[in-house]
């Protein structure tokens, strides 16, 4: 499986949203996720642009189908793209990749502890 692959700088790292690279990553049977495409093309592009990666200067922020919908980057590629299709990556500075969250993203339940411990978890999706 190759994906192509359009590097976009975030909004909090440049205001531009214009592709300034892409890259052609092979990725096998597709049995990768998300985070691992966004973080092998921004080291592609950094790679190619011959910035140093000691120190990963560059993250990835998210993962978009083609038409701009972000994704969540824990999702294996080939549930959601196929041979020969083209993603975005936004990237920027970092320090912490994939700020940018996806759509229908599940919200958090909260854990209840009281003075004994574990009391209880609120579930979000019953409320």
């Amino acid at each position: 499986m190759r994906i192509r692959v359009s590097l976009v700088p975030s909004e909090e790292f440049n205001a531009g949203t214009a592709e300034v690279a892409f890259v052609n990553v092979e990725c096998g049977s597709g049995e990768q996720i998300l985070r691992w495409l966004g973080h092998e093309a921004v080291r592609r592009m950094e790679h190619l642009a011959s910035i140093p990666t000691s120190t990963p200067s560059l993250v990835p922020q998210a993962v978009s189908d083609a038409t701009g919908i972000v994704l969540d980057p824990d999702t294996v590629l080939k549930e959601v793209v196929k041979d020969g299709d083209a993603v975005i990556v936004r990237f920027g500075r970092g320090p912490e990749a994939f700020t940018t969250k996806w759509k229908d993203r599940p919200k958090p339940s909260t854990v209840r502890v009281g003075s004994h411990g574990l009391e209880g978890r609120d579930d979000p999706a019953r409320a």
